[in-house]
């Protein structure tokens, strides 16, 4: 089995493409998303895995509940004996459950190299890192305006540029830190979404080199077969066109007639430095005296909520300011 792999970026930034891309490749295998290590860390303080205390039957439940949550990405693997062949092949152990699977998928696949792509994990970098010191990341990157124009238009985010640029903002500085300070060059590769459609051959090529695995033609026609490859619930929540059609620049620039000018102010007032840093070029749009203070105050809710969730790694900004308030109030009234 070759060296693992895990595909990390911030939401919207053409993972899923790329998990498709790899997919396709005769040996490569990158199943729908896991999510194993945003759960683990709902789980037990995830930081001190190496130490983990638990007991059997805990450990059991944590291993079912993964498993039977993620059938669907599954399927074709009887759970429950795997389930079984975990719990019993050693003491409770958090990096087992996730690699046992791995395996057991790619080897139901006829894969020899697994890869995994939740974007959440790019926030566990370090740990996973310390869990698979053979591990490969690929860092994919894409200019804030479009990813923002994508979740505004993507049911499981809320449609407000300000609290998505924020959310891209992130994953380029706190998430692509613990990249770069975590991973050894030479087990990381930097990847512009930009570059991957404008060159597909070339980009698909360089990843293969990356992972050591010869490039194959099939790579470049994956969305031949990528209907079948997307789960069901990602279907329902739009995005997906794109990704059952040859890959193409078109979508690299809709966000310039997509976005208002004020939302356009909004995300490069938000990600300036960070996009100047990745090479993305700025407009300079300028925003009234009122939307500067409503930036103002939205930046103040997000950074607000992000210390009152520091405790959690990949806490993402999903509700915007009182919406739970609102909600809860309309809760009250309805009954």
């Amino acid at each position: 089995m070759g060296a693992p792999f895990f595909i990390v970026g911030a939401s919207r930034s053409g993972t899923t493409m790329l998990r498709l891309l790899l997919n396709a490749h005769p040996n490569i295998g990158v199943p729908k998303e896991l999510a194993y290590f945003e759960r683990c860390a709902r789980f037990t303080d995830l930081e001190n895995w190496k130490s983990l205390t638990l007991g059997t039957d805990d450990y059991r439940t944590f291993v079912r509940g993964f498993l039977q949550k993620k059938k669907v990405a599954l399927e074709g693997i009887d759970v429950e004996q795997l389930e079984e062949e975990i719990v019993t092949s050693g003491a409770p152990d958090l990096a087992r459950p996730f690699q046992m699977t791995m395996d057991a998928w790619a080897k139901k696949e006829g894969k020899t190299v697994w890869g995994e792509k939740t974007p959440k994990n790019l926030f566990y970098v370090d740990i996973i890192q310390e869990m698979y010191p053979k591990t490969k990341f690929v860092y994919i990157v894409r200019d804030p305006r479009a990813v923002v124009f994508s979740m505004n238009r993507f049911a499981r985010f809320q449609d407000d540029s300000v609290l998505n640029a924020f959310n891209w903002l992130q994953a380029a500085t706190k998430g692509y830190q613990l990249v770069m300070n975590h991973v050894p060059e030479e087990r990381r590769y930097i990847l512009k979404y930009e570059d991957l459609v404008a060159d597909v051959e070339t980009t698909t090529k360089n990843l293969c080199a990356f992972l050591d695995e010869p490039f194959d033609e099939e790579m470049l026609e994956f969305y031949q077969k990528s209907r079948s490859n997307i789960h069901p619930h990602s279907k329902d929540l739009g995005g997906v066109k794109t990704l059952t059609k040859p890959i193409t620049t078109v979508s690299v620039d809709k966000w310039r007639n997509g976005l208002a000018a004020k939302d356009i102010a909004n995300v490069e007032a938000v990600c300036e430095k960070e996009m100047k840093q990745f090479g993305y070029e700025l407009t300079g749009k300028r925003m009234a005296g009122i939307d500067q203070a409503k930036l103002f105050l939205k930046m103040s809710y997000c950074q607000w909520q992000q210390r009152r969730n520091k405790h959690l790694r990949a806490y993402q900004i999903a509700f915007k300011p009182f919406d739970k308030t609102k909600q809860r109030f309309r809760k009250i009234f309805s009954n």
